[in-house]
């Protein structure tokens, strides 16, 4: 890892010519289709949170808690130029359960997801299913397990064969998920559940404990989405353990008994390293994975804070983009939201911060969109103030149409300064 940072800091002296680097924003389009209100009185709930698009070109997504609840589920639904927002579920504060994980949906329409308990006096949450009618006018809930040891449930969306590839969930196959506490150590699991052939109970099993190996060198705390190969091999990055206690980048291979864990990278636990926090990864068809990290507190001007790596199937590890640690940098600051990869296998990603375009009274930018085709562009730098209207401080991966157009959520700004959703032309 000593070799990767220090080609981070040999590049980020480059950093303040950023924009040589990328293309001008001005020539990326970008939309509002939603303003989210945020108030106790509005159907819409809080500041959206994640996105997921289904084959017709439906949005759904969860929103944060408001005043009045602990959280919704909504669809946004194109015709004629225009987009319509419908809250499918609210959820009460008495049940004190949240979504914490982003949808994921199904060949039928329907829609699976993770809740949170913010009691955990007797279970971490649940798994569920979202069932649409044969008109769509309304929505069946049903809940697919309750976590127990596991304490937190799913933190990250729950992955399937195909998903990489963007193919829907076929409503048979096996889940896999994250859960960042629980298990044999309490360190976190994997789990996959599998949908009943006779019956209606789902089968739920813990296919691999964190914390297995002395010192924890195998990891532990998992919250991210996985990622799922041709061949079944999961793969995923926990927050710490490791080799040096700051999370590791792993790979689970399915046996004929059990799971097997492979620790392909060590992140750095050295303050310039830039990689205390970790997300999910995406992997390309020669088997490369491409991630994120951020160090959103404790990070030092001058040096670089996160940076956009690759992977290789060699082992050969290589920093492809240093983030600024400044919240005014042009090419943004803390990527780690997790990255989108076209057919080309350009990456697409988010900042929360920087962007250097109109800044708060902090001077902190409102964040970026970007791209990385073997160089890094900045292709859209959000505003920051309170009557910006594209949005502020964008969050979650960008979910792409197949038509070159993105979709994305903003926590901030908007007609209302709660937030937004965009669309996204590059």
């Amino acid at each position: 890892m000593t070799g990767l940072h220090r080609a981070v800091l040999r590049g980020f002296a480059v950093l303040a010519a950023v924009a040589a680097l990328g293309g001008s924003a001005g020539a990326h389009k970008i939309m509002v289709i939603h303003s989210f209100c945020g108030e106790a009185n509005c159907a819409d709930g809080g500041s959206g949170m994640s996105l997921v698009r289904d084959a017709a070109g439906n949005l759904y997504g969860t929103a944060a808690p408001t005043s009045s609840d602990y959280g919704s589920i909504f669809e946004l639904s194109p015709a004629g130029g225009k987009w319509t927002y419908r809250a499918l579920d609210h959820f009460s504060q008495g049940a004190q359960l949240t979504p914490n994980a982003p949808l994921i949906v199904d060949v039928n329409g329907d829609l699976y997801g993770s809740l949170k308990d913010y009691n955990r006096l007797s279970r971490g949450g649940m798994i569920f299913k979202l069932s649409h009618s044969a008109d769509g006018s309304t929505w069946t809930y049903r809940m697919l397990h309750y976590f127990t040891q596991d304490r937190y449930g799913s933190e990250g969306a729950m992955t399937y064969a195909g998903a990489a590839a963007g193919l829907p969930y076929d409503g048979v196959s096996t889940l896999y998920g994250p859960s960042g506490q629980g298990g044999r150590d309490a360190k976190g699991t994997i789990f996959a559940l599998t949908p009943p052939t006779t019956g209606k109970i789902w089968d739920y099993k813990i296919i691999y404990s964190f914390c297995r190996r002395a010192d924890c060198a195998d990891g532990w705390a998992p919250f991210d989405t996985l990622t799922m190969d041709g061949a079944g091999n999961l793969y995923g990055t926990t927050v710490a353990g490791g080799a040096n206690g700051q999370g590791v980048l792993f790979e689970l291979s399915p046996g004929a008994k059990h799971w097997s864990n492979t620790v392909l990278h060590d992140f750095c636990s050295q303050s310039d390293c830039g990689e205390p926090l970790t997300n999910s990864v995406v992997r390309d068809a020669a088997g490369n994975l491409y991630g994120t990290t951020s160090e959103d507190a404790g990070c030092v001007a001058g040096q670089p804070c996160g940076v956009l790596y690759k992977l290789a199937p060699d082992g050969q590890e290589s920093v492809l983009h240093g983030f600024c640690s400044q919240s005014d940098c042009a090419d943004g600051k803390d990527a780690g939201m997790g990255l989108t990869m076209d057919a080309n296998g350009t990456l697409y990603g988010v900042t929360t911060q920087g962007g250097g375009n109109d800044q708060d009274v902090n001077g902190k930018g409102g964040g970026t969109i970007f791209s990385f085709d073997g160089k890094y562009h900045v292709l859209h730098s959000f505003c920051a103030r309170t009557n910006c209207t594209d949005g502020a401080y964008p969050i979650g991966p960008l979910i792409a149409d197949g038509a070159g157009h993105f979709y994305g959520v903003t926590s901030s700004g908007g007609a209302t300064g709660h937030g937004t959703i965009f669309e996204f032309a590059p």
